[in-house]
């Protein structure tokens, strides 16, 4: 049977404006396109079999659609038409007419919750709660990135240092691959960083410098993958990204004037000193 009411599902759902599909009869393709919204189908039959015949077919669909953009009446009433006709494939046309550009994708929010971890190779990992939140303008996504650190200790014999990591960043990014459930977005960020410092002495011979909060900026590139395994808006994703700030200073001692790093860090913790020996407070004072 003619599958009227498939097509008028199809078109709704997705705003298309035809519906085409054929049908194999006995030495006869069966061309059907339908207009849901004027309420017409076409058919055309096309005799033979081989590339000719698909040839004539392709030709009698792209000048229904040409019509159909020029603001053209197509075929008879569906009224007309005997539901007779067994369908096979069907396929949604989208119509532009002249000068019109191709309908756009709604814009679409994008929100994620989870768990970040920053790792320079020398300091100790910071881990903490991170979160985007943005919209996606067909391929491009831009939004705004936070994470909030828990403290992470560095710690020798002479004293204890506690670091921590809070982060507000813009992001921008082009989606590489945009499949049904499986996105990979290519993109960069850049915003600012806060770091936190205390520290605690393990013995009198080490004066602690008060505690500091140092604010900087970062920049770099990132690379996300999201997973939609139901298809919707839920759904998992994992990033990866390399964030840059300059002018990485060292944590170390003050000893009879002379600064003695201990790590080197790739993010800004104090840009002079992170304790000071007892014994250079008494030579300051005398």
């Amino acid at each position: 049977m003619l599958l009227l009411p498939a097509a008028d599902a199809l078109a709704l759902a997705d705003e298309r404006a035809a519906v085409v599909w054929f049908d194999r009869e006995p030495d006869t393709l069966l061309v059907v396109i339908a207009v849901p919204r004027a309420g017409r189908v076409l058919i055309r039959r096309v005799e033979g079999e081989g590339s000719a015949t698909l040839e004539s077919a392709a030709l009698i669909v792209r000048g229904a659609l040409r019509a159909l953009a020029a603001g053209a009446v197509i075929g008879v009433e569906r009224a007309e038409v005997a539901p007779r006709v067994r369908a096979t494939s069907l396929t949604m046309v989208e119509i532009h007419g002249r000068g019109s550009a191709p309908r756009r994708p709604p814009p679409a929010w994008l929100a994620s919750l989870g768990w970040a971890a920053a790792y320079d190779a020398q300091s100790p990992v910071a881990q903490g709660l991170a979160g985007r939140f943005g919209i996606a303008l067909e391929r491009l996504e831009v939004g705004a990135a936070a994470m909030v650190g828990l403290p992470a200790d560095i710690e020798d014999p002479r004293a204890r240092l506690t670091l921590s990591r809070r982060h507000l960043a813009a992001f921008a990014g082009l989606r590489a691959h945009a499949g049904t459930r499986l996105h990979l977005v290519l993109g960069a960020a850049a915003g600012v960083v806060w770091f936190a410092r205390s520290t605690v002495s393990h013995g009198l011979e080490v004066e602690p410098a008060p505690p500091k909060t140092t604010t900087t900026l970062l920049a770099g590139p990132e690379a996300l993958l999201r997973w939609l395994p139901w298809g919707g808006a839920l759904g998992l994703s994992l990033q990866l990204a390399g964030d840059f700030v300059p002018g990485a200073p060292e944590i170390g001692y003050r000893v009879e004037g002379r600064f003695r790093p201990v790590h080197r860090l790739a993010t800004p913790v104090d840009q002079t000193e992170a304790v000071r020996t007892y014994r250079d407070r008494l030579r300051s004072r005398g």
